[in-house]
């Protein structure tokens, strides 16, 4: 069975289970039509629509069927809320039906008029000054797509779409400049994260989806997204490992970008043939880690995984109806442009991988501090080095500058315990960290081995709403890497050393069976095989497998060890830490 179909056979008893069950269903113990997820009548619409327009034989009994139960869904959820996201997929599927000659006997005339009333971008966005109203900079992209499918659809102006355009465009240029990539800040705070990159491809496939010409300056921004991703291809099948709500979405968002950019030509015919090969590894992925049998669903919540309260477990239905969109159209895609089937070998697709620079540094910004991500590649391993979590979430773990890989580093979603980086207690009970405030980056390479060093010349503190400059300390960081090892050194000045009472660092594994010596702790199961820290008065083990705030998109850490070091008073103004950490390479 292909792909898609398999995913199609998903829906199709996904669908069949949630209308048999009635309007109380429940999928793995939770309520699926509760009003608790605001996009579920446009993924309901969008997600189970496949199951119509992707259909080979519209006519037979199956068919009718499935019609009957997309109706009925369609009727359950018009009361439920649906916002933003909600009412671009419930356009999408309009549209789409629309382009498959089933409008009308799919959606029931009343609902039909219903919909053209209620799924407006006006909600969210002033129509007069076309600003967002509270909302990240991504939903320009969002409004965007919801006008440019009205317009589509013959509800409105195509002007209103045009204007929303513009009004992103002049976000993107006050906050990165010509670098391509947005700024998710709603004013510009420094927030590069998976959907800097992501925007982009996203605009491209409105575009594409309503048959307009591609904006220029989309397909600049989607040129250099590609580019991005490109650098940060591997063998297991991983996207964005950086930032919240993350998980199989910063997988399929590889997806969305290289698929846009195929359609568009923007590939030369290696990087295309390579990207495809990529894409059928993210499904490999999805099928055989993501999906859950035993659940009935995709799992971002179950066995020590986590994601945080945006993806809650309150949207089990809707995450199971747009990854499988995400999934569909994207293949779909492939397909159009004469791909099928597995495409390249693993033992081609990893030379390909192994061939490419094993240091690229990206910079999203040329503002007042520091936004840039280093990807180091070594062997089939990928780290993502981010330096960039301006925002409200810029003391949580998945925005900390760490170097983040599959099975060796990961972060803990929400949670604000310090993984990797130094943090300073100080005594009325503050706690100060090296986070948001960087500068003078500059990274140098020497073969396989690169240094990546920035300076913070003030702290932001732990626990604010925003972050908020510290002047009581300052710290050079320096991070190393070479093949099997990453280090990372810390000089700190500390201009009020009296208000200092220590420095403490963590690091959470997935390795298992610890043996610490000193400040040093081996272990003998898991990529990870070695941690030392230097500079501190003493370590300390413990098994955290158990405990929720070391939960990981993959899964739950195993072991942590916790490191301190005292200040010695008011004359200590310099303080020295660092630590290595030794890893076995991957698999080939």
């Amino acid at each position: 069975m292909a792909d898609s179909e398999a995913v199609l056979k998903t829906l199709d008893d996904l669908m069949a289970e949630v209308v048999e069950q009635g309007p109380e269903a429940e999928l793995d113990g939770k309520p699926v039509f509760s009003g608790g997820d605001r996009f579920l009548p446009g993924k309901v619409a969008l997600g189970f629509g496949w199951l119509l327009w992707a259909d080979e034989a519209p006519d037979g009994e199956a068919f009718d069927a499935r019609l009957a139960q997309y109706r009925t869904l369609l009727e359950w959820t018009q009361d439920e809320p649906n916002r933003s996201w909600g009412i671009y997929y419930s356009l999408s599927a309009l549209n789409r039906l629309r382009l498959a000659g089933v409008l009308e006997d799919a959606v029931p005339a009343d609902v039909l008029e219903q919909m053209r009333a209620d799924l407006d971008w006006r909600g969210f966005v002033d129509a007069e000054t076309y600003e967002l109203k509270r909302y990240p900079a991504n939903y320009y992209g969002v409004a965007f797509s919801i006008a440019r499918l009205r317009a589509t659809l013959g509800w409105d102006d195509p002007e209103h779409a045009d204007a929303l355009l513009e009004r992103m465009v002049e976000h993107y240029s006050e906050h990165a400049g010509d670098s391509g990539f947005s700024d998710e800040g709603t004013d510009g705070e420094g927030r590069f994260d998976r959907y800097s990159v992501l925007l982009a491809g996203e605009m491209a496939q409105r575009f594409r989806e309503t048959g307009t010409p591609l904006d220029e300056r989309v397909r600049h921004w989607l040129e250099r997204s590609a580019g991005f991703v490109l650098q940060n291809l591997n063998a297991g099948g991983h996207g964005f490992q950086f930032g919240r709500s993350v998980g199989p979405y910063g997988d399929t968002a590889f997806l969305e970008v290289l698929s846009a950019a195929a359609y568009y030509g923007l590939l030369d015919e290696t990087e295309e043939v390579m990207a495809y090969a990529f894409s059928q590894r993210v499904l490999r992925k999805y099928r055989d880690f993501w999906c859950d049998e035993g659940m009935g669903s995709v799992n971002l919540w179950e066995h020590g995984r986590d994601t945080d309260g945006y993806r809650g477990k309150h949207r089990i239905l809707g995450e199971n109806l747009s990854l499988s969109h995400h999934l569909l159209y994207t293949g779909e895609i492939w397909r159009d442009l004469g791909y099928e089937g597995p495409g390249v070998s693993d033992e081609e697709f990893h030379r390909w991988l192994e061939a490419l620079p094993r240091h690229s540094l990206t910079r999203f910004s040329d503002g007042e501090w520091a936004r840039l991500n280093l990807t180091v590649r070594d062997g089939l391993d990928r780290f993502g080095l981010w330096l960039s979590n301006g925002g409200p979430y810029h003391d949580t773990n998945p925005y900390s500058p760490v170097p983040v890989a599959w099975d060796v580093v990961q972060t803990a979603p929400g949670e604000t315990w310090p993984q990797l980086v130094p943090r300073l207690h100080l005594s009325d009970g503050e706690e100060l960290a090296p986070l948001v405030f960087m500068q003078d980056a500059d990274f140098a390479a020497d073969g396989d081995k690169g240094v990546l060093r920035w300076e913070h010349p003030v702290m932001n503190r732990i626990g604010t709403s925003r972050p908020e400059a510290d002047e009581r300390a300052g710290v050079s960081v320096e991070y190393r890497f070479s093949p099997g090892t990453i280090e990372r050194h810390d000089v700190f000045e500390l201009a009020e050393p009296g208000e200092m009472d220590s420095i403490e660092v963590q690091f959470a594994s997935f390795s298992t069976d610890p043996v610490l010596r000193d400040t040093r702790v081996e272990f003998a199961e898991g990529r990870v095989r070695g941690f030392e820290v230097f500079g501190v008065d003493s370590c300390e083990l413990a098994d955290v497998s158990d405990d929720p705030r070391y939960r990981t998109p993959q899964g739950p850490k195993t072991t942590r060890i916790r490191c301190e070091r005292a200040i010695d008073g008011p004359d200590q103004r310099t303080v020295e830490l660092g630590w290595r950490l030794s890893y076995e390479p991957a698999d080939r």
